[in-house]
C-alpha cells in the first residue's frame, strides 16, 4: 500500500473489507478510486475456473447500472470462497495490542504496528477498550520518548480545566505529534543531503554517485 502514497490511511481503506459486504464496498470512497480499479482489474486477471465465470457474471449485473466490480469487492468474493474470514485471515485481539511496545524511542515504528494491529482486529474487540482507555494504553508507551520530550511534557501539564485538554488529550493529538516528527527529520535529512551535494559538485543529494558537477560549485582543492 506504500504506492498510494498514504500508507496509513490505505491500511483504513483496505481493513474495511473485514466489516462490510459485498455491496458497501462497491463505493471506493474519495481517495483510492484508481487503487481500486487497477486492483480488481489485477484480481480479475488471475481469477480462473468457475469462480472467472462468477465474476464475470457479476460484472455483466454491475453494467446494468454502468458500474464496475472493485478489486475490494473482489477480494471479499475470495475470502467468502475460500472462507478465509473463518479459517485461516489472521485476527489480532487485545493480547496483541498490549504486546505492540515502543523499542528504543522508535516513535514512528512503534504507530505503524499499533495501526497494523488495530485495524486487524475483530470490531468488538476494537471497542473492548473505550477511546480514554485507548488513549492512556498509547501513551503508556511514548510518555519516556526523548524525540517527543515536549510534546509529553505538555500532554501532562494540560489539565482538564484547561481550554485545549480535549484536543491535546485525544489520539488525533499524539499521531499527529509523532507524524510531525518524522516529518520534520525527513525535511533535515533532504536539506543536509543537498547541500552536502553542493559542497562535494554533485547533482545527487549526499555528494557520492554520477551526479552531474554543479556550474557553482568550487573546483577541487580550493577553498
Amino acid at each position: 500500500m506504500d504506492g498510494s502514497g498514504s500508507p496509513i490511511e490505505a491500511l483504513a481503506w483496505w481493513a474495511e473489507i473485514y466489516k462490510k459486504t459485498v455491496d458497501a464496498l462497491a463505493d471506493s470512497g474519495p481517495i483510492f478510486v484508481r487503487w481500486d480499479l487497477k486492483i480488481g482489474t489485477g484480481l480479475l486477471k488471475r481469477a480462473d475456473g468457475h469462480f472467472r465465470r462468477e465474476l464475470f457474471l457479476l460484472q455483466l449485473k454491475a453494467d446494468a447500472t454502468s458500474d464496475i466490480l472493485r478489486g475490494r469487492q473482489i477480494m471479499k468474493l475470495v475470502m467468502q470462497k475460500y472462507k478465509v474470514e473463518d479459517h485461516a485471515q489472521r485476527y489480532y485481539d487485545l493480547q496483541d495490542l498490549g504486546a505492540v511496545k515502543c523499542v528504543k524511542d522508535d516513535i514512528v515504528g512503534f504507530l505503524l504496528k499499533w495501526d497494523t494491529v488495530f485495524l486487524r482486529m475483530m470490531p468488538e474487540a476494537q471497542s473492548a477498550f473505550g477511546a480514554r482507555a485507548l488513549l492512556h494504553f498509547f501513551y503508556e508507551q511514548i510518555k519516556d520518548s526523548k524525540k517527543l520530550e515536549h510534546e509529553m511534557d505538555k500532554f501532562r501539564r494540560t489539565k482538564e480545566k484547561d481550554p485545549e485538554y480535549e484536543k491535546v488529550h485525544s489520539m488525533e493529538w499524539i499521531r499527529e505529534q509523532i507524524t510531525d516528527w518524522e516529518a520534520e527529520k525527513i525535511r533535515l535529512a533532504v536539506r543536509a543531503g543537498t547541500a552536502d551535494g553542493v559542497i562535494k559538485g554533485t547533482d545527487v543529494p549526499g555528494g557520492e554517485g554520477s551526479g552531474v558537477p554543479h556550474i557553482a560549485a568550487p573546483a577541487q582543492g580550493e577553498p
